[in-house]
């Protein structure tokens, strides 16, 4: 199961730990087809949350049954990074927790409560690249303009080096 909150502009999907522990992607994959069918406007503002891991203080992205909902979530709809926020919150952008889940973690530098890890370049760009075919997939069924959907692959672009940039 899953909850939908607005935040402005930006939309929280809450996913419950019973979904994630089930691996349970069908009912996100019905929204994000809904959203899919209209990308000018759900662009760069999903976040992803995933409740009843309160009492966990790992980040989401160093829990494994987390880890692998989400690889099961980005394998169904891997047009999925053209909507996810570029904004941080809490440290990360849902943009960079996208890398963070689906490349290996490599500590990069100990702190107290937990770790800074690197992200995998090599692995990041293959995902990158599968995500611009399923993206212009998407796109192609899409009445925008030309313009509108350059701006969007350069929207990725530009996150992606945001995150990269001191890496």
């Amino acid at each position: 199961m899953y909850n939908i909150y607005f935040a402005g502009e930006k939309i929280i999907v809450a996913i419950d730990k019973t979904s994630v522990k089930m691996l349970d992607t069908e009912p996100l994959l019905k929204y994000f087809t809904f959203i899919g069918s209209q990308p000018e406007e759900y662009v760069g503002s999903i976040m992803i949350g995933f409740g009843g891991y309160d009492n966990d203080i790992r980040a989401v992205y160093e829990i494994p049954e987390i880890r692998e909902f989400y690889a099961n979530l980005y394998n169904d709809f891997p047009a999925l990074l053209l909507f996810l926020s570029r904004e941080e919150f809490e440290g990360n952008s849902a943009f960079e927790i996208f890398f963070l889940m689906l490349t290996e973690l490599d500590i990069a530098k100990e702190k107290i409560g937990g770790a800074l890890y690197r992200i995998d370049k090599e692995q990041s760009i293959l995902h990158v690249s599968t995500s611009l075919r399923a993206i212009g997939k998407l796109l192609e069924d899409v009445d925008i303009s030309i313009d509108e959907k350059v701006k969007m692959v350069k929207d990725i672009e530009k996150a992606f080096k945001v995150v990269f940039s001191d890496k």
